[in-house]
């Protein structure tokens, strides 16, 4: 029996036209794009599961509540997992290591080769027994055998090194703090695989922890804790039983709630213990330096896309069978007349069903592997083909098959082995009343996913597009920022001036300015400064602070609304400060009012306690500037002054290009700092690239949803297409005899349009207030910065998917609306 069922299926799919291949695409498109989302959760949740013991590895941080500050940080007191490994029996395994922050500057000699990164880590020799790592030279049991060895990834050994064989070769490295300024010796001892973008930490340098040891004041802080140390580090740990870890967590706290009370500090630590394959959904803590907590929200977001794109789909099989049933009807009459059972029938469709997705299975697979490097692209993974059979993969792309046939396939089996023979072998069949209503109602289904993914593209755009158009990010690909803080030697603000100064004789170049880094991303720690305003009263200011020379307001053309910038030349501006309009207001003044006040500002960042004013800097307020977002748009806009004195060790230095060629600009760049600063890397970034790293999930999201938008409307164009075809050969006879009647081209091209241009506007009805809110409650809340609801994004939803539908149904139209009636009603 399921031979004869297998062999007609076969038939009946051989045979089928432009309609059954518009089906199988379609189903191929959904299943393929249902596949990578798939894969692209997967990869998210499986995060830090690929490390040595990870079920039972834990990483220690803690959060801090101040006066005026607070915020939470991974890593803790030096030598606190010695500590848990002495104590604790289940704790078999630990390992240190820091992110130092700042530059770091590596040299290469015999190449001239210099590098400047932040992608290093100062680890413990054992560091590969907690971590994975896939050594590919060097030794795989002792990676880092010497006190001063280093481990570099593929990628960075290709920068420093070229072609060159990179083992056993020697490096100079010197950092602001980590070595004291310090130029020290390092040995290439291993050289890893870069590693998989599903782990949290992705440095390109490792370097042997011991080699910082004779930079400390006393090394063995390194080993041991104590809650009065001032020594941080991170670390793992492996506890093999997890029903220690309250009792852990609650040994370290009573200790560091010891130490605080002892020393009468005016703060409250939490002790925070996550196992590691939690940290990428932390909303708490970024436990990485250069990689951004995730948000658990998004995998749900991307899922949801999945099912919507993938009902799409289906709905166009539904849509398009049910519809053409009418040229099997005969069929299925004379094979009920003959004796086949309506299960009998139902098998025979649901092997057609399962034999079509099955083909658009592979062909999505095949659609997956053309697109995998694009993919690749968009979401900054690094999926090959291999992963695509894995068996995760493999089982959810069987779950997909199974359940897309069912989905499919089990509506137009039930409809159609519904048919009564005697009516349709006496050519009295026609469809049911109720069919049509069905479609119906799954087009406008159709219509209302598409209008959902449409409005919150929008919205994700429209959102992303107000937090990057900072009056920083204003002509972001104009201005370059060059690295200048950290280092150390040559490296001074006076001698930043030489810089400037033959900078400025170019005409290309606009502004130079010596300032903060920009935009403050969320770990480049605190600018929060106590201030006093006496004319005003005692009351303590807690504002934040920008730095930066005379040129820095014109360098970003800041929108000056009372006062004056800086002005060169003039030594008494060195004292005199420029407020934002928030700061104003909470004075409760007006912009005029302020210019000329005395402000007092403490000489140190306020970490906590009382604020020193006896030896405040004294200034005076010239200038008020329109608000700016200076930080993520997650963050309200606090008051903030900008002052014309550069912080020591917080130094950016931006140039404002004039536009256009901006090769050659930066060539003399380049040129002008190798002469000045021979023995440092010149290291540069564009501000609109340095926004772009501020909202690198965010934009993932916008494109992503981009992306798949544009395939839920193409999937409902082939719906669209394959019904208004199917729509035009039912209505053949009805559009002969309107012509005949006199009915003009307009006239039959309404009758063809309009049941979709209802449907459209039923779908906008329901999707564009669902979308709206979703989007709204679920996304938008979390920024401070929020577009509001404008009217584009309620009317370019409808507008897109009318002119879309248009355009998809316009020559079924035009080919129905021009036939001659001749030949329609010749046989009646």
């Amino acid at each position: 029996m399921f031979k004869n069922i297998y062999k007609i299926a076969l038939r009946n799919l051989l045979r089928k036209n432009s309609h059954g291949l518009t089906n199988i695409l379609g189903l191929s498109i959904g299943i393929a794009s249902t596949l990578v989302i798939i894969m692209y959760c997967i990869n998210e949740l499986s995060h830090d599961s690929m490390h040595p013991n990870a079920d039972n590895t834990y990483v220690l941080g803690y959060a801090i509540e101040a006066p005026n500050f607070s915020g939470a940080f991974p890593g803790g007191p030096a030598g606190i997992d010695n500590y848990l490994k002495e104590t604790f029996p289940s704790v078999t395994n630990n390992v240190g290591f820091e992110l130092t922050g700042m530059p770091t500057t590596i040299k290469y000699k015999p190449m001239d080769k210099i590098v400047m990164t932040e992608e290093i880590i100062w680890a413990e020799p054992n560091f590969n027994e907690m971590y994975y790592m896939e050594v590919i030279k060097g030794s795989r049991e002792e990676i880092m055998p010497q006190i001063n060895s280093i481990v570099l990834t593929e990628t960075a050994a290709k920068t420093l090194f070229g072609d060159r064989e990179p083992i056993n070769e020697v490096v100079s490295l010197s950092h602001m703090f980590a070595t004291d300024s310090t130029e020290i010796s390092l040995l290439v001892t291993a050289v890893i695989k870069d590693f998989p973008a599903n782990s949290y930490l992705r440095p390109d340098y490792i370097v042997n922890h011991q080699a910082r040891r004779q930079f400390v004041d006393n090394p063995e802080d390194f080993d041991r804790w104590d809650p009065n140390l001032n020594l941080f580090t991170q670390s793992f740990f492996v506890c093999e039983n997890p029903d220690d870890i309250p009792l852990i967590k609650e040994d370290i706290q009573s200790k560091v709630d010891e130490a605080i009370a002892a020393n009468g500090f005016p703060v409250e630590v939490e002790i925070v213990i996550q196992n590691i394959q939690d940290v990428h959904f932390d909303d708490a803590i970024d436990w990485s330096q250069s990689v951004k907590s995730a948000d658990k929200r998004y995998i749900y977001i991307f899922i949801a896309i999945a099912i919507m794109i993938l009902a799409v789909a289906c709905i166009n099989y539904i849509n398009m069978t049910t519809a053409r049933s009418v040229r099997r009807a005969k069929e299925i009459g004379l094979r009920k007349t003959f004796g086949s059972g309506k299960l009998y029938l139902m098998t025979q469709f649901m092997m057609e069903s399962f034999m079509t997705v099955l083909i658009a299975g592979v062909l999505a697979l095949l659609l997956v592997i053309v697109f995998l490097p694009y993919f690749n692209d968009l979401t900054q993974k690094d999926f090959v083909m291999s992963d695509l059979f894995s068996v995760q993969i493999l089982t959810t792309f069987a779950a997909i098959i199974l359940f897309t046939t069912l989905i499919a396939g089990l509506y137009p089996a039930l409809y159609m082995t519904g048919f009564q023979p005697a009516a349709v072998l006496k050519g009295n069949f026609s469809q049911k009343s109720n069919s049509g209503m069905f479609r119906k109602i799954l087009t406008t289904l159709q219509f209302c996913i598409s209008i959902v993914l449409i409005v919150s593209s929008l919205v994700i755009i429209k959102q992303l597009n107000l937090m990057q158009s900072s009056k920083l990010n204003e002509a972001g690909e104009q201005v370059v920022s060059i690295r200048y803080g950290g280092f150390n030697g040559p490296v001074t603000i006076p001698k930043y001036q030489v810089y400037k100064n033959e900078l400025s004789q170019n005409p290309a170049i606009e502004y130079v300015t010596l300032a903060n880094h920009l935009p403050r991303l969320d770990y480049f720690g605190p600018i929060r400064m106590d201030y006093k305003m006496p004319d005003l009263g005692e009351d303590v200011l807690q504002w934040k602070r920008l730095n930066g020379d005379y040129d820095f307001p014109k360098t970003f053309d800041m929108e000056l609304i009372a006062g004056r910038y800086f002005e060169d030349g003039n030594t008494s501006d060195s004292s005199t400060y420029i407020l934002n309009e928030t700061a104003v207001k909470k004075l409760k003044m007006s912009p005029d009012e302020v210019i000329g006040k005395t402000l007092l500002q403490t000489r140190n960042l306020n970490f906590g306690g009382d604020s020193d004013f006896a030896n405040a800097i004294v200034g005076t307020v010239i200038g008020v500037v329109k608000d700016f977002p200076y930080e993520s748009g997650y963050n309200e806009i606090e008051p903030l002054v900008v002052t014309p004195r550069p912080r020591n060790d917080d130094l950016i230095i931006h140039v404002r290009l004039t536009e256009g060629d901006f090769s050659s600009k930066l060539t003399f760049l380049e040129e002008t700092w190798r002469k000045l600063y021979p023995e440092y890397g010149f290291d540069y970034w564009f501000i609109d690239d340095e926004f772009h790293r501020m909202y690198v999930q965010e934009n993932q999201i916008a494109d992503m949803t981009k992306n798949f938008t544009f395939l839920a409307i193409l999937l409902t164009c082939f719906g669209v297409y394959g019904l208004s075809s199917f729509m035009a050969q039912q209505k053949i006879k009805e559009v002969g005899i309107r012509k005949v009647l006199g009915a003009n081209t307009a006239q039959i091209a309404y009758i063809m349009v309009i049941t979709f241009i209802r449907l459209i506007l039923v779908a906008s009805l329901i999707a564009i207030p669902l979308a709206t809110y979703l989007v709204y409650q679920y996304w938008l809340q979390d920024f401070s910065l929020q577009i509001g609801i404008s009217l584009d994004v309620i009317l370019i939803p409808t507008f897109v998917v009318l002119t879309i539908t248009f355009l998809t149904m316009g020559w079924e139209t035009y080919k129905a609306a021009t036939a001659n009636p001749v030949e329609s009603l010749k046989y009646e």
